[in-house]
């Protein structure tokens, strides 16, 4: 029986962090030839593709020209037609309200291979990512995510707003008055149950506003907050004054462009990233050795003639390293050679070849 190699990849890249976006989902951008990408995904996720890759925006955003579902299932099928690999990224989790379902069953009735990676939903990320905690042993023992719009656009009835201790409710911003009020009806909660509201969550323009059942509706539109957000309905809302963590990190709503070289980006982006900073890497430089033979260009004589060898970058010591080895020798060839470098640094690096700087 033939293997048969996957052709398509369902991942979810998280709430909007870049850094939730998980390790295999990271695996299946590098080896995409092409990415099938929702609004809603990090923006610095195409520093994962490969430079051939190519990203094209299926977006559905309300309000604006958006993609069809059956435009995205002709997309699919016309590249793995072609013997592509496709990754297809969605927000947050696939499965949770991203129509990963359908494209499920899309790919099987026409035979496509498919994997589906999970993702951070954010229904999750974006509540604990504002101090939130969606269960809780003395507050919340049970949790329900919940669309706020039903398939035709309409507001939910009140007999389908489950009854839990906890409710995020996603895609609610044009209902949240009729919701709120018929939320206030149940049981479980009242018009001071607390509610928050969080737009834009996890990133750089996160925004978010505290209130109740009663006043929610009102609280937002005088923020002037509208979507992409979700409301997250409980008591387990009381803690976030107290615990919200990321508001703390100094660098907490603040985007942040890292231009450097994308082999020497990722201690700076870590960093940044520890400090808050939503990171996106843009590198707009790039250093190559000439390819040309011209009498720049380092031959053995050069370094049988020379009294040391001095290095000064980085990639200085890449290019001086990959140029020995293309002339047909190794770090043996410097047994009598003194090395110096310029900083501590790039002395390091050397020592990552088995070489010691003098």
């Amino acid at each position: 029986m033939a293997i048969k190699s996957t052709q398509v990849f369902l991942v979810g890249a998280g709430p909007g962090h870049l850094g939730y976006l998980t390790l295999r989902g990271i695996q299946c951008l590098k080896q995409a030839d092409v990415v099938l990408y929702d609004h809603l995904v990090p923006k610095g996720f195409r520093q994962f593709c490969s430079q051939e890759a190519e990203c094209i925006s299926v977006s559905k955003q309300k309000g604006h020209h958006s993609a069809t579902q059956d435009h995205i299932h002709s997309l699919l099928k016309k590249y793995t037609d072609a013997g592509k690999i496709v990754t297809r990224l969605k927000g947050g989790d696939p499965t949770i309200f991203g129509r990963c379902g359908e494209e499920m069953v899309f790919l099987n009735n026409h035979g496509i291979s498919f994997e589906v990676v999970p993702g951070v939903s954010s229904s999750i990320g974006v509540p604990i990512f504002s101090g939130i905690p969606i269960t809780h042993r003395h507050l919340s023992r049970s949790v329900a995510i919940v669309t706020g719009t039903v398939l035709d656009g309409s507001q939910l009835d009140a007999e389908l707003l489950p009854q839990a201790d906890t409710l995020v409710i996603l895609m609610g911003v044009t209902h949240l008055k009729e919701i709120s009020a018929q939320l206030i009806q149940q049981s479980r909660f009242s018009a001071t149950t607390p509610v928050a509201f969080i737009q834009n969550g996890s990133t750089a323009s996160q925004k978010y506003i505290t209130g109740t059942l009663s006043s929610i509706a009102d609280d937002v539109k005088s923020a002037g907050l509208s979507s992409p957000a979700i409301i997250v309905v409980g008591e387990v809302v009381s803690l976030q004054p107290t615990l919200d963590w990321a508001a703390q990190l100094p660098l907490m709503g603040r985007r942040v462009w890292v231009c450097r070289q994308k082999d020497q980006a990722d201690e700076w982006v870590t960093q940044l990233m520890n400090l808050g900073a939503d990171v996106h890497h843009l590198p707009l430089l790039n250093f190559e050795p000439t390819t040309e033979t011209t009498n720049n260009t380092m031959i053995l004589s050069d370094i049988d003639n020379c009294e040391c060898i001095g290095l000064t970058r980085l990639n200085a010591v890449n290019f001086f390293i990959k140029r020995l080895l293309s002339l047909g020798v190794d770090t043996r060839y410097l047994k009598s050679k003194p090395i110096i470098c310029l900083s501590q640094r790039i002395a390091g690096h050397l020592q990552s070849f088995g070489l010691a700087a003098d």
